[in-house]
């Protein structure tokens, strides 16, 4: 393969430059672009919905309406609570800097 030279003269490996350009596609210039954070978190979300989907449908079909209600948006809860954490782990940041801090998360108890 061909070495090639920038308008410095520093050798340049078209591999580096692919890489480059890959990395720079994903990442700005501390961190994962936003927009890529918002559909792996996006993702994230749909993904434990349909687990929630799922283990809704589970329940006994003789169930109360107000305790089918009261369920399922627990478990809403707990999805967007448990993406919120998973994100928080991949950007290596807390859930308090998601806007989540666990003293004040429920409000003053």
């Amino acid at each position: 393969m061909q070495e090639k030279t920038n308008l410095t003269g520093a050798s340049v490996s078209p591999e580096g430059t692919f890489s480059r350009r890959l990395r720079g596609l994903f990442y700005g210039p501390s961190e994962l672009r936003a927009g890529w954070r918002f559909l792996i978190f996006a993702a994230i979300v749909m993904s434990l919905l349909a687990v929630k989907t799922v283990f809704i449908r589970l329940l006994p079909h003789g169930t109360n309406q107000a305790t089918t209600y009261l369920v399922d948006k627990t478990l809403k809860f707990a999805v967007f609570l448990l993406a919120s954490w998973i994100m928080a782990k991949v950007e290596a940041r807390t859930l308090a800097e998601h806007g989540l801090p666990r003293r004040k998360m429920f409000g003053q108890i």
